[in-house]
């Protein structure tokens, strides 16, 4: 096995605005294990006044649990952001997530007659997270919705949504919402509707069989969940060795009916998965269009790898296909029944990921009670309207 490679690198902030501050990071394979800020204050470096732009009710949601977690070297907040912030003269709040329910508690306390802009230290999930927690809308014939803008600063493992936008450096990302964040677009959203009624909202996964075997692993089994990316590799040979994966569904879409046995089932809305894991080329993340991705349980565990594994080879707009392949665009919603038995054990024959969140079928589930529902949200379905913050090229 070859020796993670490290580099230094050092990036201007605001560099065409004679930024006196410049940050120097360490990259070790594919995770930022070091942060060091540089002041070069000079007579002639200018102010950030310039570039200051006025945020409504700026929070930075630090979910210290992410990634690699957070040590003196690599706590991005406080070695980065917030002196960069008090320079400038931008008001914000800091919320770093003690526990579990953290970013819940905060996203249920948001008024509906205000703006936000939320900058995430975190993976997906957090961003899952508010998501799925904000306030409900009294009055539903309100037609202006007040807005949440995202600044997705990718410091989880994976970071699907902020490499499929372009916006997985840490530093660049920052460096881009100094400069105004002068481009926001609206993401769309999805919901999934589970047999007891249960509601999940999600815009990058919605999985069952082996992605959602791989997550639940991954995130519960404590000899993985303390590992950065490369869990995913130990897990998927666990998986692969010991796991049944035969999950019997039907898909109803308007057109046509898809009934299959599957080993990996997923509804995909991001081309990346992770920075360089492209498994739905065709997926755009800013078009409210589901890609349906699926390996049948046919194939054998090497052609099943194969196939998982392809999506490291995969370029944007690429089509997948092959034995035992499903790759369908959908634009409607749809319903999925579940054909397979309700197992109780092994447990992990329902497990089920959505955005990373974690749920088993057994608990929202009877043989009286099985179609999954998947609907498209349109803007006005929540309390605001979601923007995401784009690269500026």
């Amino acid at each position: 096995m070859s020796a993670t490679t490290k580099k230094l690198i050092t990036k201007s902030l605001l560099e065409d605005g004679n930024s006196r501050f410049k940050v120097t990071y360490e990259l070790t394979g594919s995770s930022y294990t070091s942060f060091q800020l540089i002041d070069e204050m000079t007579q002639d470096t200018k102010t950030f006044d310039q570039f200051s732009t006025h945020y409504e009710n700026l929070t930075i949601i630090d979910s210290i649990m992410s990634g690699i977690g957070r040590k003196p070297q690599t706590d991005f907040y406080q070695i980065v952001i917030k002196p960069v912030l008090n320079f400038s003269n931008i008001k914000h709040e800091y919320l770093k997530t003690e526990s579990a329910d953290s970013i819940e508690t905060f996203a249920k306390r948001l008024k509906t007659n205000q703006n936000y802009t939320i900058i995430f230290l975190s993976g997906d999930t957090s961003i899952s997270e508010l998501v799925n927690n904000l306030p409900v809308l009294i009055d539903e014939t309100t037609k202006i919705r007040k807005f949440i803008k995202i600044v997705p600063i990718a410091m989880g493992s994976a970071n699907a949504l902020a490499n499929s936008i372009g916006l997985g450096n840490p530093i660049e990302t920052f460096d881009n919402f100094l400069h105004g964040m002068k481009r926001t677009t609206a993401f769309p959203l999805y919901k999934v509707i589970f047999p007891n009624e249960k509601q999940i909202i999600f815009f990058i996964i919605f999985s069952m069989g082996f992605h959602a075997n791989l997550l639940h692993l991954c995130t519960l089994d404590p000899k993985y969940s303390s590992l950065g990316v490369e869990r995913f590799q130990l897990a998927s040979t666990e998986i692969l060795d010991n796991y049944d994966l035969n999950l019997k569904l039907e898909i109803k879409l308007a057109k046509k009916t898809i009934v299959s046995q599957f080993a990996y089932f997923a509804l995909i809305n991001t081309p990346n998965l992770e920075e360089k894991y492209i498994p739905s080329p065709q997926s755009d993340p800013f078009m409210s269009q589901l890609h349906i991705l699926g390996y049948s349980s046919d194939l054998s565990p090497r052609q099943l790898t194969d196939n998982i594994l392809n999506g490291y080879t995969l370029t944007r707009g690429d089509h997948v296909a092959g034995s035992g392949t499903v790759y369908e665009s959908v634009t409607e919603d749809f319903d999925i029944t579940i054909k397979t038995e309700i197992q109780k054990d092994p447990k992990y024959m329902m497990d089920v990921c959505c955005d990373g969140i974690l749920e088993n079928l057994n608990d929202m589930t009877s043989e009286d009670l099985k179609i999954i529902k998947i609907k498209f949200l349109k803007p006005n379905d929540l309390a605001f309207n979601l923007e995401i913050m784009q690269p500026e090229n």
